[in-house]
């Protein structure tokens, strides 16, 4: 008696990206991401099922056969693997592919200077802006809002806003509860993305930024903000 082995036709499953963020209180806003089942030549195979499962966390919950994620009431934060797992048959080889969770908050601060000393480039921060004044703003070379804004209990510290999604202009005046990602740009401290625009109530003014009065010495501690330097000679 003899016979030939046939080898099986190997398969590939995959998620559009490996990790995905999702911030506390925007759980809504996540859409779970569905695997593709191809062939080695990238041929996608009918009929074929996958099962989702995910690791063990104390988030959220999965339905094992389309993927979907459920966040569970009052959950903490931390990681969660997701894995899509292809059992094979007697054509095609058995496969699997993850992706990664990262479910985080927004961190509280109660103003400008206080994110840029606690923060990291790339956190995601709250704050609330009580009569922000827009001290300056343009629209760059990537036609992006760039903004200089200082908060009115900040005693005249201030912040660049970065193709946040306002669209606001120099003199606006800034109230509401923000939600943003903070970040570093060429040691400029920008806040940029912001999730929440309709939360920001925008109001007109005509009436400029007085600018702060400030020494060399006080230089770095001032970015950002409208200033002038005084004890300065220039020699021209």
């Amino acid at each position: 008696i003899s016979y030939t082995s046939k080898q099986k036709t190997a398969t590939q499953v995959t998620f559009p990206k490996e990790s995905y963020e999702v911030l506390k209180d925007e759980e809504n806003s996540f859409r779970a991401p569905t695997a593709t089942l191809t062939d080695e030549s990238g041929n996608a195979i009918e009929g074929a099922s996958l099962e989702y499962s995910i690791s063990e966390n104390p988030f959220a919950t999965i339905d094992s056969k389309t993927g979907v994620v459920s966040f569970i009431t009052n959950p903490a934060l931390g990681s969660a693997t997701v894995t899509a797992s292809y059992a094979g048959d007697n054509t095609y080889s058995e496969a699997s592919a993850s992706y990664t969770i990262n479910y985080i908050a927004y961190k509280e601060y109660t103003s400008f200077k206080d994110i840029k000393i606690k923060a990291a480039s790339g956190d995601k921060v709250r704050i609330t802006l009580d009569k922000a004044k827009v001290v300056y703003a343009y629209t760059n070379s990537d036609s992006q809002i760039e903004a200089y804004v200082r908060n009115s209990d900040d005693t005249g510290d201030a912040i660049c806003f970065y193709n946040t999604g306002l669209n606001i202009k120099q003199n606006d005046i800034l109230d509401g509860t923000l939600k943003a990602t903070y970040t570093i740009f060429n040691g400029l401290p920008e806040l940029k993305e912001c999730t929440n625009t309709e939360a920001i109530k925008v109001t007109t003014s005509k009436d400029a930024a007085l600018p702060k009065e400030i020494t060399l010495n006080d230089l770095t501690d001032n970015s950002c903000d409208l200033i002038t330097v005084k004890g300065v000679l220039a020699d021209v």
